[in-house]
C-alpha cells in the first residue's frame, strides 16, 4: 500500500528538539538545514510565526509527512483560522541549491487573527519602528 505524502517546511516549535516535534518525529527528515526566501520569522512571546517579507529568509527543516500528519499539523496551527499555508521553494543552507517545494504554515492578512498578529508584529517589533528586533526576530 502506497501512503500519500507531502513535503512540509517547519520552523520554531516543530523543529528537532523543540516542543511540538513529536507530531512529526517519525516522518522522514529530508533536510535539517534548509531555508525559504522572502519570508521572516517572528518569535512572539506565545509562539513563532512566519510572514511574507522581501529580502529576508526563514531557517528550518524539511520533512516528508503523511496526509494524517498534515491533518495533525493543521490542528496544531489552527489552519485556516489562524495560520494559512502555501507552497514555497526550499533551499539547502550549505549550498544554496534549490531542494524543491513544500508547504509552509504562515500568518497573512486573509483572516482576522492573521491580520491582528501581523499588524501587532509590524507595529511593535519591526526593526524600523525603533525596536531593533531583538525581542522577536530569530
Amino acid at each position: 500500500m502506497i501512503t500519500e505524502t507531502k513535503d512540509v517546511f517547519v520552523y520554531g516549535t516543530l523543529k528537532q528538539g523543540h516542543a511540538n516535534n513529536g507530531l512529526i518525529k517519525d516522518s522522514e527528515l529530508i533536510e535539517q538545514e534548509a531555508y525559504v526566501k522572502d519570508m521572516s520569522l517572528i518569535n512572539s512571546r506565545a509562539y513563532p510565526f512566519a510572514i511574507d517579507k522581501k529580502n529576508s529568509f526563514v531557517l528550518g527543516e524539511l520533512y516528508r509527512v503523511t496526509k494524517d500528519r498534515i491533518k495533525l499539523l493543521d490542528l496544531l496551527e489552527n489552519y485556516p483560522t489562524m495560520y494559512n499555508r502555501k507552497k514555497v521553494e526550499i533551499y539547502e543552507v550549505r549550498t544554496g541549491y534549490r531542494i524543491g517545494t513544500a508547504w509552509i504554515y504562515f500568518i497573512d492578512d486573509k483572516n482576522s487573527i492573521g491580520r491582528m498578529l501581523r499588524q501587532y508584529a509590524l507595529t511593535n517589533y519591526w526593526p524600523n519602528k525603533g525596536n531593533k528586533g531583538e525581542k522577536l526576530f530569530v
